[in-house]
């Protein structure tokens, strides 16, 4: 039987006071990882400093998926010692710094909460990033785009039940040509339409690459 995270009360974080931002690189078309998975390509765009160390001071808590969380253990020390992690996963129950989540995204407001951490980063992949926003659970999107074109690999986003409408917050250019560009959800019913039956279809850079 899988596991559930078991929080701790801490009545001083409320789940109203708990965002998640989705922080991630990504091709020009869209994808955070090559066909197999791999994130070298990121390392050509090494020379400019895009915030992420104030990034990760604003952070305290991470949630990610099973195959994010898998390829981010080969990456030598774990790297989000000291903030409450979450993996999401219905087929694994076990593994070192962190607690798994096999249940719906919504709760995950309240299981922060309790940990007494506000901000937290949804690390990825795609799957992940796509059950916060069918469960309207994304509040920040801020995202980096490499100047390079894989023509295949995994989606920023895995499949959608809805049209999200986002608001441009900012953006910011880099001289080696990566454009920095961060949303917010737009209010109204927008950013909650179902998508239209006519319209369906079927250091921690490289620890954003999958699920």
């Amino acid at each position: 039987m899988m596991k559930k995270a078991k929080p701790k009360e801490n009545p001083q974080v409320q789940a109203k006071d708990v965002t998640f931002v989705y922080y991630f690189a990504n091709s020009t078309d869209g994808f955070i990882a090559d066909a197999q998975g791999g994130v070298d390509w990121l390392n050509a765009y090494d020379d400019a400093d895009y915030g992420f160390n104030a990034f990760m001071k604003s952070i305290e808590g991470v949630v990610m998926g099973r195959k994010t969380y898998e390829q981010a253990l080969g990456f030598g020390p774990w790297y989000y010692q000291g903030i409450p992690c979450v993996v999401l996963s219905k087929t694994r129950a076990e593994g070192p710094h962190v607690e798994f989540w096999n249940q719906p995204v919504e709760g995950l407001r309240e299981y922060f909460a309790a940990k007494g951490a506000r901000r937290i980063w949804m690390l990825g992949g795609g799957e992940a990033a796509a059950a916060f926003v069918n469960a309207g659970m994304i509040d920040d999107i801020e995202q980096y785009v490499m100047p390079i074109v894989l023509g295949t690999g995994i989606p920023a986003y895995g499949p959608l039940n809805k049209n999200v409408a986002l608001k441009l917050t900012a953006t910011k250019s880099y001289k080696n040509g990566v454009v920095m560009v961060r949303y917010q959800r737009a209010d109204g019913k927008a950013a909650n339409a179902e998508r239209p039956a006519a319209k369906a279809s079927s250091k921690a850079k490289k620890a954003r690459a999958k699920k």
